[in-house]
């Protein structure tokens, strides 16, 4: 009843055995065949649809991303109050023309340039808008930001600190950089800037313009 391998013929195992091995690679490569030829197998037209589908997912979700992201005169600004150096306080709740903030901190050497600049554009073609330098370091005190702007010759009332950087988290994601320059007009962002030169002042002068 049972073949042992003492009395079988060891030709016959190996050749039973290639047979059978040849058979399996036949039956893996008709198999990779269909899968290849697709619209002639169940198992590549299955395999064909899920790789269309996951493409068709990934285009959608990118013109999802690109094509619907809110510009940044559509977002909306937060509210805060802050009071200047002078102890006058600032609410945006009540507040109800523009507004123009430079986040900055005392030791920032591009500041020094961009301060001055900004102050003398604002307070001259645009007196009715609020200028506000905010400073949201700690390490900065209040006599720090007095002998900053005595350095500039700024006058205080347009100096104000940040204590606990409560403000100016509203305005950033993750880390501060300065100087960073914000308008704001009908609680709408009208334009953001990093730093100052004649392209970004053209651009500050044309959106203040066109708040009237």
């Amino acid at each position: 009843r049972y073949q042992t391998r003492e009395n079988s013929n060891p030709q016959t195992w190996e050749k039973q055995s290639l047979s059978r091995k040849t058979l399996r690679k036949g039956r893996k490569k008709a198999g990779e065949k269909m899968v290849r030829k697709g619209n002639q197998s169940i198992p590549g037209r299955i395999k064909m649809r899920k790789i269309f589908a996951r493409w068709v997912f990934y285009l959608l979700t990118l013109t999802f991303i690109l094509g619907y992201q809110t510009p940044l005169e559509a977002k909306k600004s937060p509210n805060f109050w802050i009071r200047n150096l002078e102890g006058d306080r600032f609410d945006t709740r009540r507040h109800k023309g523009t507004y123009v903030i430079s986040f900055f901190f005392v030791n920032c050497v591009p500041c020094i340039k961009e301060i001055p600049e900004l102050h003398s554009l604002v307070t001259k073609e645009f007196p009715n808008t609020k200028l506000l330098f905010i400073d949201p370091v700690d390490e900065d005190t209040e006599n720090d930001i007095r002998d900053f702007a005595n350095k500039l010759e700024i006058p205080h009332e347009f100096f104000y600190r940040d204590s606990f950087g409560s403000v100016s988290k509203k305005f950033f994601r993750g880390k501060f950089a300065f100087p960073t320059i914000v308008g704001v007009a009908k609680k709408k962002l009208i334009f953001r800037h990093s730093g100052i030169d004649e392209k970004i002042k053209e651009d500050i002068q044309k959106k203040l313009m066109n708040q009237g």
